[in-house]
């Protein structure tokens, strides 16, 4: 049961409550958290959502797992679970309802690694398919579309460049930005995972929403019988170890406002200020040549 305190909330915040609420109920995906009844106190000060109860982590929990191990995810994995948030994301898209805040934190599992989209507090339902603006830039930074981001803009497109950071953090265990600081690339390890995953990434991480990918699209992709699929056990590829950077606590304060100036220079002096680089260990995999971080 969510609980939320209606009291010192204004009028727009507590219609953003009903409104979750009202969303939730619209949806039957068995990829997106279940509603049941919502209801307000004899007091009416709290509010209160009823919801199917996942007894699992979420899908930031599970991330961090692996970055403790200091290994990679399996592939058959990373593809079992991008698969079932676009079978969840089909089914509110197709209601052209926005999320607008997909993340980690909001993708929930069960014990049985069933994946359920959640918290939809500030998602919106769109008149049309196109693209609407809002005064408020909506949705974590991390995860934020640049067309959020810099114009305040949005369209359910906007919820692909999130999937398309969710699906790089899988791949490298490293948030997309986190690696963007350096130069801008966002290359997986086309040694260790399929390639299509690469293709994938670079559709939906395109500042250009018109030119993201749809659900229809992704699945093509993800079904690609063509693409010969590899699993980490071969080569003995499974035990490498992730860069001693992926490991580091992100500067959520500083690195905002150094996006926002676009000012990589400066990024990147705080990041390496902040950063206790360890000698000889900043290689993305023991297999790796060194890195010249000059």
């Amino acid at each position: 049961m969510k609980e939320i305190s209606l009291q010192g909330e204004n009028i727009e915040q507590i219609n953003n409550i009903k409104k979750e609420a009202k969303f939730l109920s619209k949806f039957k995906s068995d990829n997106i958290v279940k509603y049941y009844d919502s209801f307000i106190d004899k007091d009416k000060e709290k509010f209160y959502i009823l919801m199917e109860y996942c007894n699992g982590k979420t899908l930031k929990n599970y991330l961090d797992e692996y970055r403790l191990k200091n290994t990679l995810i399996e592939e058959d994995v990373i593809f079992n679970i991008i698969k079932q948030i676009c079978l969840g994301l089909k089914e509110i898209h197709e209601i052209k309802i926005v999320h607008r805040d997909l993340k980690p934190e909001n993708i929930f599992m069960n014990d049985k690694m069933k994946i359920k989209i959640g918290d939809f507090g500030i998602a919106k339902q769109l008149n049309s398919y196109e693209t609407q603006i809002t005064k408020n830039k909506a949705g974590s930074f991390y995860y934020r579309a640049p067309e959020i981001l810099v114009k305040g803009k949005y369209n359910i497109k906007s919820d692909m460049w999130s999937l398309g950071c969710i699906l790089y953090e899988l791949l490298t265990l490293n948030m997309y930005y986190n690696d963007n600081i350096f130069n801008g690339i966002k290359k997986i390890d086309v040694n260790i995972y399929n390639n299509k995953w690469q293709k994938l990434i670079n559709l939906l991480l395109q500042t250009d929403y018109d030119k993201r990918p749809g659900i229809d699209q992704i699945f093509n992709i993800l079904e690609d019988k063509k693409e010969i699929k590899r699993d980490l056990s071969d080569n003995n590829l499974g035990n490498h170890l992730v860069t001693e950077m992926n490991k580091q606590t992100p500067l959520h304060t500083p690195r905002a406002k150094i996006f926002k100036d676009l000012n990589i220079k400066r990024a990147v002096s705080v990041f390496l200020k902040n950063v206790k680089v360890i000698p000889n260990k900043a290689k993305r995999y023991e297999y790796d040549k060194k890195i010249n971080l000059s």
